[in-house]
């Protein structure tokens, strides 16, 4: 259910009234008849269309819409073009009708705040700054948290030791979860004292970027006073203080088959040039590796995406970037290492990497059924039962333990070849399902 807002709205010069509710959503306009579904009646203003705006409820504040309206919907002066998150205290017109919005709400963040950086955050297009052998080193080690932890609860607070490594100049650390239209602070570091702006958070969820937030230090801004949504203080959960004497802050958005499920949030007191443009895109990296994880026991959803390791041989290397980039644009995550890293623990990071994902492809060339890595690979996959997808780049002898699987040369016409091997990953995953690329 929604924090409660209330409405205070006058027509022209005359009297004020008042309208509170409750519900999720709220569409403010004139009814036709009866059966026109209007929460807040604004007649006898004329210039308010019979659907006029709707208020509704997400990510733990209230935001307004226009509903294609003759004369539109102002936010404090501003028209309002798409879907705005509101604070108390805004003002919203509506042709003649003048509108002043009051709820409890978590922080927001006052004037002036500055973004020192932000990037788009895509599940399957990693960042240049950020190397495969740190995405697949990440990989595997949330995949173990996972596995080892069944509890969502105690697999957060291990993810937040993740962020530390990290990001060891951050002072604090923050996972938010959406839960039932709610931002809420699941774990975070200091135990119990949750430093977040709700307000840089559901920026980064509704433009899906990772965004680095610095103080101005030309302008220095306070933050305005806190006050709490009541079903969070009920349930016990810790509070967000706000960014309260923070100096820099980065926030990405946890993606999840193209759906946010949270944010994750990192913060900095020792002054500006704490987090740098590549810590920034480890961080969207590490947000979309833990929301897949986060998500991983619950239901899948038909818009599931694919992912893939795949093993090949070192000097087949430009024929694989070529691969897994033209993968990754049909919406399929992909993993290879770089093969620059030897040793035990690199071992089992592989292995790790493997039994997460959906699939093996296997790039078969004489180069790589030569490699010892690659048998290796190999070897793991079948042991863990994992689907193995022979791609055939170079003539070459098929392993004796896939002869019986079919195979996929690598055609002619490489981007046809490219489409139906994209679209075997997805009927994988979900048979009679199309990619949505």
């Amino acid at each position: 259910m929604a924090v409660t807002i209330t409405l205070r709205f006058r027509y022209k010069s005359g009297s004020e009234k008042s309208f509170s509710s409750s519900k999720d959503d709220i569409i403010l306009g004139r009814p036709l008849d009866q059966h026109q579904p209007i929460d807040l009646d604004l007649t006898p203003d004329l210039q308010v269309s019979r659907a006029h705006a709707k208020l509704f409820y997400e990510l733990s504040t209230w935001w307004v819409e226009d509903l294609k309206s003759k004369h539109g919907t102002l936010r404090d002066g501003q028209r309002v073009a798409e879907p705005t998150p509101l604070a108390p205290g805004d003002e919203l017109q509506l042709g003649d009708t003048v509108i002043r919005v009051d709820f409890l709400t978590a922080e927001t963040l006052s004037d002036p705040v500055f973004l020192e950086d932000e990037v788009a955050v895509s599940e399957t297009e990693p960042p240049d700054p950020v190397t495969e052998d740190t995405r697949l080193e990440i990989l595997a080690r949330v995949s173990d948290i996972a596995a080892r932890f069944r509890s969502k609860e105690a697999m957060l607070e291990v993810f937040l030791d993740v962020l530390a490594e990290a990001f060891p100049q951050s002072d604090r650390r923050t996972i938010l979860l959406i839960e039932d239209r709610e931002l809420v602070v699941r774990a975070s570091w200091p135990l119990h004292q949750a430093f977040v702006s709700f307000t840089l958070a559901r920026q980064a969820i509704k433009s899906q970027q990772a965004l680095h937030w610095r103080r101005d230090v030309s302008a220095p801004g306070t933050v305005q006073p806190t006050s709490w949504i009541s079903q969070l203080i009920a349930a016990g959960l810790p509070i967000g203080n706000s960014l309260q004497d923070t100096t820099e802050a980065l926030c990405a958005p946890m993606l999840s088959n193209q759906q946010a499920v949270g944010v994750v949030n990192v913060e900095s007191q020792t002054g500006q040039g704490a987090f740098t443009h590549t810590d920034i895109h480890l961080l969207s990296v590490i947000a979309n590796i833990v929301g897949s994880a986060i998500k991983a026991g619950e239901p899948a959803s038909l818009t599931r995406l694919p992912s893939v390791f795949v093993s090949y041989s070192h000097e087949d290397r430009d024929f694989i970037n070529g691969l897994a980039s033209d993968l990754r644009r049909r919406r399929v995550k992909v993993w290879f290492d770089e093969r620059l890293r030897t040793g035990e623990a690199w071992l089992q990071q592989i292995d790790l990497a493997i039994c997460s994902t959906d699939a093996l492809i296997l790039v078969m060339s004489p180069s790589s059924i030569a490699s010892t890595w690659v048998q290796r690979e190999l070897q793991t996959a079948l042991s863990s039962n994992k689907r193995i997808i022979p791609l055939r780049y170079r003539p070459c002898e098929v392993p004796a333990q896939i002869k019986e699987l079919q195979y996929a040369p690598v055609g002619d016409d490489y981007n046809k070849w490219i489409d139906e091997l994209a679209e075997r990953l997805y009927e994988l995953i979900n048979p009679g399902f199309e990619n949505p690329r």
